[in-house]
């Protein structure tokens, strides 16, 4: 069998998604340690509930109630945990295209980490927009504009079929090793 270095494309591909592994795990950290700042800032100092800090929250949900806030960082929380998980295992797959290795186990487990990531992507969007319209806040600001979710389902079913043909294909890669 040829070993074919990989190409500039995928090498172009691999800088970018660690870009935006960096950029995603930094905005994590940022968004996690405001999180706590302001919660303890809202907690401790009572001054700050009618002060900035409550002006500069409650433009997350469009409500200036603090299970509202709480609740928009939650999902705030859980989009940017599942779009890094999605971050994570591209990146991981492409790493190892790179290094060509194609039909392994280690591929198949990234596969599944970009399913488990963008399926959590779309139900905390669904979660996201059903609880928006049960307290009548702006659920665009927990959820990101994916377009229609029959879309985003589809896509999500035909990224499922291609990591069902990649497991078959492992297992025909395992017997064919075992052959030879």
């Amino acid at each position: 069998m040829i070993k074919k270095e990989p190409g500039t494309f995928i090498n172009f591909l691999y800088i970018i998604s660690l870009l935006s592994l960096a950029s995603l795990v930094i905005a994590f950290g940022t968004l996690g340690i405001i999180f706590v700042i302001s919660g303890i800032a809202y907690l401790l100092i009572p001054a700050s509930r009618n002060g900035v800090v409550r002006e500069i929250i409650s433009g997350i949900g469009g409500s200036s109630s603090i299970w509202v806030i709480l609740l928009s960082f939650i999902f705030l929380l859980l989009m940017l945990g599942f779009i890094t998980l999605v971050s994570f295992s591209v990146f991981k797959l492409i790493s190892n295209v790179r290094q060509t290795i194609y039909f392994k186990p280690v591929n198949l487990k990234y596969m599944k980490g970009i399913l488990w990531g963008y399926g959590g992507m779309l139900l905390t969007s669904y979660c996201g927009d059903v609880l928006g319209s049960a307290f009548n806040i702006n659920s665009s600001s927990i959820s990101p504009d994916q377009g229609s979710e029959g879309t985003s389902l589809l896509i999500w079913f035909a990224f499922y079929v291609i990591y069902i043909m990649f497991k078959y294909g492992i297992q025909l890669q395992e017997d064919s090793d075992k052959i030879v």
